[in-house]
């Protein structure tokens, strides 16, 4: 027998109104009506407002309201013969409640946005991230936020860093988390423990500096458009910045202070710091060569055949996020103490530092390498 009840369902610290529609033993809806309720106005035996609650009447009228069209939906389908599911009645509750565009996650995110009280900075991570989910999923329903949507979302952030896929994926759960408590979807996946899990193949691979040189020495051997994308690549990999600022880097912003040549510029992305770059005669090279600025998209296709064509290994791997790893880590590898290479990478603490460019891997690995010298010496 079909049974309609009401809750309270706990979200981090608050208790929201939650409909319980039982259709059997083992189907049921679990949907919040989006009221945020203190405990001690709630009348368990009852499942409504407590009258003392300012807005007692307005709120049990609408949890009478859900009932009424609950039975009547009910009805409905008892007349045509038809079971009514849990997954009918959360369909047609939603279209009660919400209209259609509501129930799309970039409208609600625009709506979640502005409704916020948030800072500043904070306001503009959120406007980015839901500009760049639009783009990549123009029509996105909360309801396809699962584990398939997730594994497709990772693969395609693979040209980027895996502090960056994991804020997008924290902004995603917030705004899902958001629509769940407003009733808008009934999907639990955000709540998954392999929500936040970021797994990146492309932060695992860097360019040591042969692999650098055989694709600087390989330059003039290339077409047009692989050598136009390895001259970007290579100046990011002399500048440790991310594309969107290495990209936009020429020789007019080189500055001469006595014989050492630098770059001042202000990052683009994430933090928007103001970095100091020292301009080595490679980099310098590479700066007075031709080249124009092509999207993410083209640099990753043909820096990949560029580094097949000139033998690296792994160049399957390799993305335009290669470069600023392979100068962090190279310069870990050069010995360079690592408050210097996080002024040039724009990294704000140390311990983010050592995670970007796995600095105990890398001096495990140190260590058996020279443990295999001098056992074969």
């Amino acid at each position: 027998m079909a049974s309609i009840r009401f809750n309270l369902n706990k979200v981090r610290d608050h208790n929201y109104i939650t409909l319980i529609y039982h259709t059997t033993s083992t189907s049921r809806l679990k949907m919040s009506m989006g009221e945020k309720v203190d405990i001690k106005y709630w009348d368990k035996k009852k499942q409504r407002v407590k009258p003392t609650h300012p807005n007692a009447t307005t709120r049990n009228n609408l949890l009478g309201e859900i009932v009424v069209f609950i039975e009547r939906v009910r009805n409905e389908y008892k007349i045509k013969g038809v079971r009514l599911s849990a997954t009918d009645l959360r369909n047609l509750l939603q279209n009660r409640l919400y209209g259609k565009d509501d129930l799309l996650f970039k409208n609600y995110a625009v709506k979640w946005q502005a409704e916020m009280s948030i800072k500043k900075s904070t306001i503009k991570v959120v406007k980015n991230f839901v500009t760049k989910i639009n783009e990549m999923y123009p029509d996105l329903s909360f309801d396809q936020v699962t584990a398939s949507w997730h594994k497709g979302f990772v693969k395609r952030m693979e040209n980027y860093s895996s502090s960056y896929t994991h804020l997008m994926l924290k902004k995603m759960k917030q705004i899902t988390e958001a629509a769940y408590i407003d009733g808008i979807h009934t999907n639990l996946f955000y709540q998954s423990n392999k929500f936040l899990t970021t797994v990146n193949v492309s932060d695992k691979i860097f360019l040591n500096n042969d692999e650098l040189n055989m694709l600087y020495d390989g330059l003039n051997e290339m077409s047009d458009v692989h050598r136009n994308a390895t001259i970007i690549f290579l100046i990011g990999a002399y500048t440790g910045q991310r594309y969107g600022t290495y990209s936009n880097i020429d020789k007019k912003m080189v500055l001469y202070k006595g014989n050492k040549k630098m770059i001042s510029i202000r990052q683009l992305e994430k933090t928007e710091a103001r970095v100091t770059i020292p301009v080595s005669d490679k980099l310098m090279t590479l700066l007075d060569m031709e080249y124009h600025k092509i999207s993410l998209q083209k640099i990753n296709t043909y820096i990949k055949e560029a580094c097949k064509i000139v033998g690296i290994k792994d160049w399957e791997k390799v993305t335009s996020h290669t470069a600023r790893r392979s100068f962090a880590t190279n310069a870990v590898l050069a010995g360079i103490d690592i408050h210097l290479i996080m002024k040039i990478t724009g990294h704000k603490t140390e311990s983010e530092f050592r995670k970007y460019v796995r600095i105990d891997d890398l001096m495990a690995a140190e260590k058996s390498h020279h443990m295999i010298n001098m056992l074969q010496s």
